[in-house]
C-alpha cells in the first residue's frame, strides 16, 4: 500500500527540518569552535604580556641593583682613596715636623739700617765695580728693599741687597753711624715741605737752576734732605744747609700750600704697598709699587720699578 500524498509531504518536511537543525548544530559547534580560539589566543596574549612585563621588571630590578652596586663601590673605593689620602698627608705632616725639629731654626737676619756697608756689583757682561754706602732706610711695605746712598752719588738708591743677584760679596763695615746735626736746628722746619730753586755749577763753572720740593730730612743721616726736581724726578740727598747760607738754594714763595685735591689727601694712604701705573714724559708707561707717602707731603709718593734701582718721586699735584 502506497503512502499518501499527505503523508510524502509530511515526510519532506519533517527531512528538511532535520537537515535544518543539522546544518545550525554545525553551525553553532564552528562558531563555539571560532570562539574558544579567540578566548585562547586573547589568554596567551595575555599571558604573553604578562610574561614580556615581568621580564621587564626582573630587568629592571636587575639593573636597579647593579646601579646601586657600582655606586656603592664607587662610594667605598671614594672613601678608601680619602682615607689614604688623610692618612698620607697625616703622615707628611708628621715627617715634616719631624724634619723641622732635626733642622736648627735659621737666626733672625741682622737690622742694617744705618750701617756702613761694602759690595761688588755685577751686571750681565759689564765688568765688576765695587761700591760703598750707608743703608738710610729699610721699607716697611717690602721689608727686603733698603734705601742706599752710596759715597759719591747724589741719587738714593733702592735695592734688595740679599734677594739682588747682582750685589755680590756684601759686607757689613760697622755698626750705626753717628747722627751729625745740622748747623741751625731750625732750618729743617725752615725748608721741609718747600719749593725750592737749587743753583748747580757745573764744571765749566756755568750754573744752573733747578726747581724742586724737600720732601723731608734723612734718616741717619740727618744732616741730609731728601729732595727732588722737576727735570729729574727721582730721589735725591743734599747737605742742603750750607747751599741755603751762600745763596744757592732759596724758597719759592707763594708755592707753599698745593692746590685742593678732589679727595681728602688723608685717605690717599691706602695708595702705600699698591701698584701703581706712571706716564713718563714720552708717554711710555710703566708700573711699579706706591713704597711710601711722604709726611709733609701726604700727595707725594715714592714709587720703585722693578727694573729700576732709582726711587721716583710721583705727585698729584705738580710744582707750578
Amino acid at each position: 500500500m502506497e503512502p499518501s500524498s499527505t503523508q510524502k509531504a509530511q515526510e519532506q518536511h519533517t527531512s528538511k527540518a532535520s537537515g535544518q537543525d543539522v546544518e545550525k548544530e554545525k553551525m553553532n559547534k564552528k562558531r563555539a569552535g571560532q570562539k574558544r580560539k579567540m578566548e585562547n589566543e586573547t589568554t596567551n596574549r595575555r599571558r604573553a604580556g604578562q610574561k614580556r612585563q615581568m621580564e621587564n621588571e626582573t630587568t629592571n630590578r636587575r639593573r636597579a641593583g647593579q646601579k646601586r652596586q657600582m655606586e656603592n663601590e664607587t662610594t667605598n673605593r671614594r672613601r678608601a682613596g680619602q682615607k689614604r689620602q688623610m692618612e698620607n698627608e697625616t703622615m707628611n705632616r708628621r715627617a715634616g715636623q719631624k724634619r723641622q725639629r732635626r733642622r736648627s731654626p735659621t737666626p733672625p737676619r741682622r737690622n742694617i739700617v744705618g750701617c756702613r756697608i761694602s759690595h761688588e756689583w755685577k751686571e750681565g757682561d759689564e765688568p765688576i765695580t765695587h761700591w760703598k754706602g750707608t743703608v738710610v732706610e729699610q721699607v716697611p711695605v717690602n721689608p727686603s728693599l733698603y734705601l742706599v746712598k752710596y759715597d759719591g752719588v747724589d741719587c738714593v738708591y733702592g735695592l734688595e741687597l740679599y734677594k739682588d743677584k747682582r750685589v755680590r760679596s756684601l759686607k757689613i763695615l760697622s755698626n750705626n753711624v753717628g747722627s751729625s746735626q745740622a748747623t741751625d736746628p731750625s732750618f729743617a722746619d725752615t725748608i721741609i715741605g718747600k719749593a725750592v730753586e737749587h743753583v748747580f755749577e757745573g764744571e765749566d763753572g756755568s750754573k744752573d737752576e733747578w726747581k724742586g720740593i724737600v720732601l723731608g730730612q734723612a734718616p741717619v743721616l740727618d744732616a741730609n734732605f731728601y729732595v727732588t726736581y722737576e727735570n729729574d724726578p727721582v730721589l735725591y740727598m743734599y747737605q742742603l744747609f750750607e747751599d741755603y747760607r751762600e745763596g744757592d738754594l732759596r724758597i719759592l714763595e707763594g708755592f707753599d700750600e698745593p692746590p685742593p685735591l678732589d679727595i681728602p689727601v688723608e685717605l690717599l694712604s691706602f695708595l702705600v704697598g699698591t701698584c701703581a701705573e706712571y706716564t713718563t714724559d714720552d708717554g711710555s708707561k710703566r708700573v711699579g709699587m706706591v713704597i711710601h707717602q711722604v709726611e709733609g707731603n701726604p700727595s707725594v709718593f715714592l714709587v720703585k720699578f722693578p727694573d729700576d734701582v732709582h726711587i721716583y718721586v710721583c705727585s698729584l699735584v705738580k710744582i707750578r
